[in-house]
């Protein structure tokens, strides 16, 4: 499916801010934290609807093309 990764993506947004919401109702967490949980949930809606337009192929290959030039 070419929408896969969106999904996940999307999911792991809505996962994070599910997490935001309850730490921030039932926990007394850092502003610090907290801020990182909604900045991390932002950042995983916005890469799911670059993921819907683009082909996320490219974006993969260049990951692993930097990685194997990193390690050697």
């Amino acid at each position: 499916m070419k929408n896969q990764g969106a999904i996940i993506y999307y999911f792991l947004g809505a996962i994070t801010t599910v997490f935001y919401f309850l730490a921030k109702r039932f926990l007394t967490i850092p502003d610090a934290i907290m801020g990182f949980m909604l900045g991390i949930s932002i950042a995983f809606y916005i890469i799911g609807l670059i993921a819907l337009r683009y082909d996320m192929n490219k974006l993969r290959s260049f990951k692993k093309s930097l990685m194997i030039k990193l390690i050697k």
